[in-house]
């Protein structure tokens, strides 16, 4: 959520999905990832969006579509620690976001809107 870091960050990350992607064009995960990284080259906002769907993503990839229920229940530690580092309470004080998750689900929302 550091601007300039946020996009150099994004820029790695979409170089090595894309690097992912041509050696196995069939990974529905790498795909996955890539759709994110790109999501995440908005700044700020859908960095944070990106960050929680990363961390749910892996969980999720980790337990097997099968089990995405355990998987995002088990991710919920993780998506709450991220929510606590400092750049993220300070980006939620300054836009005096109250309920969190219901803003992250509003902004999912939102992204989804766009890819249509």
């Amino acid at each position: 959520m550091i601007p300039l870091i946020d996009q150099v960050c994004d820029i790695r990350d979409l170089v090595a999905n894309c690097k992912k992607i041509h050696s196995d064009s069939s990974d529905g995960w790498a795909w996955v990832a890539l759709i994110l990284t790109l999501i995440g080259l908005i700044p700020v906002l859908v960095s944070a969006v990106k960050g929680v769907l990363k961390i749910f993503f892996a969980f999720i990839r980790r337990a097997g579509g099968d089990h995405v229920i355990k998987a995002v229940d088990d991710a919920m530690t993780w998506v709450v620690t991220l929510l606590r580092r400092r750049e993220f309470q300070k980006y939620l004080n300054e836009h005096r976001v109250d309920e969190v998750f219901k803003w992250l689900a509003e902004k999912i929302r939102e992204v989804q809107k766009k890819k249509k």
